[in-house]
């Protein structure tokens, strides 16, 4: 109706290739018979925040995994620390991931310290690079180092455990599938292939 007012969201998706730097945000108003836009309105400015990229191979990972999710993000490698495993039950874990293709979707990754009964005793779910460089963002080919440091639960038994991880859907929570050579479904996580063995 005539002077009512309508507050309407719009998400506006910056594209992963737009260099940093400061841009106009503008909005019009059309019709759907309309071949243009109408008059242009600028709302503001905002200011893109670029970060550092790198899509050669990492020398020093100490382990390699090449691990696929879906075709969209390979797990290349990992280092693990566990030099305070027997003081404070805490592993320092950097996860190298490289981006197969553009993602338009906002991906989470996990982390699981599984024990022998398959209990999980220590986790971590986040975006990546504690958030600061969501799957929306990454450039086909680009390479991240993702650091995670987890705490195993106080209560946590003496003994084996081992290390999952893998990607999902922050909006409904659906898990990357894990793909072998051929392009087959195998599980939907992988398994770090150094176990942890807590005193």
């Amino acid at each position: 109706l005539p002077f009512d007012v309508v507050r309407d969201w719009q998400a506006v998706t910056v594209p992963p290739h737009v260099a940093a730097g400061e841009y106009r945000l503008v909005l019009a108003l059309t019709s759907a018979q309309a071949a243009e836009p109408g008059q242009w309105f600028e709302l503001g400015k905002i200011r893109v925040a670029g970060r550092p990229r790198r899509f050669d191979r990492p020398e020093t990972m100490g382990h390699a995994l090449g691990a696929n999710f879906a075709n969209r993000i390979e797990a290349l490698g990992y280092d693990l620390d566990t030099s305070r495993l027997r003081a404070e039950r805490r592993i320092v874990l950097t996860v190298y991931w490289r981006a197969l293709a553009p993602m338009a979707e906002s991906f989470k990754t996990f982390i699981h310290v599984v024990g022998a009964d398959g209990q999980i005793w220590g986790q971590q779910d986040t975006l990546p690079l504690q958030g600061k460089a969501p799957t929306t963002g990454w450039l086909p080919g680009e390479v991240l180092a993702d650091r995670f440091e987890i705490t195993l639960r106080p209560e946590s038994p003496a003994g084996v455990y081992h290390i999952r991880l893998g990607w999902y859907d922050e909006t409904t929570g659906q898990r990357l599938p894990l793909l072998n050579a051929q392009g087959q479904t195998i599980g939907d996580f992988a398994a770090l292939d150094e176990p942890l063995t807590l005193e």
